[in-house]
């Protein structure tokens, strides 16, 4: 059996403004980053958890006009926001047995 996929959110404290193609990402005490590309896309989604499948097949519902997203590209993209301590990995849910 295999792992379930990691799922994503946003660090706790973080506020963003989206301009011109660009977030500008920052929380009280550190610095602001700015974000743009596939990871501004994946932070603009990112308002649940969720993994690099599911943020993938949400920027592919609400922008069509990117035509075909790879879910590796996405994955780079959350990558570099992990790295950027942007956002963070989160633990699955285990439902208890038998409460499917």
């Amino acid at each position: 059996m295999s792992a379930p996929p990691l799922r994503y959110q946003r660090v706790h404290g973080m506020v963003f403004r989206a301009l011109h193609g660009r977030a500008w990402v920052g929380a009280s005490g550190r610095d602001t980053v700015g974000i743009e590309g596939s990871a501004l896309f994946v932070w603009l989604v990112l308002d649940e958890a969720a993994s690099a499948d599911e943020l993938t097949e949400r920027i592919g519902e609400l922008w069509p006009e990117l035509g075909e997203i790879r879910v590796a590209e996405v994955q780079a993209a959350v990558d570099s926001l992990v790295d950027a301590q942007l956002i963070e990995a989160v633990e699955q849910a285990v439902a208890p047995a038998g409460l499917t």
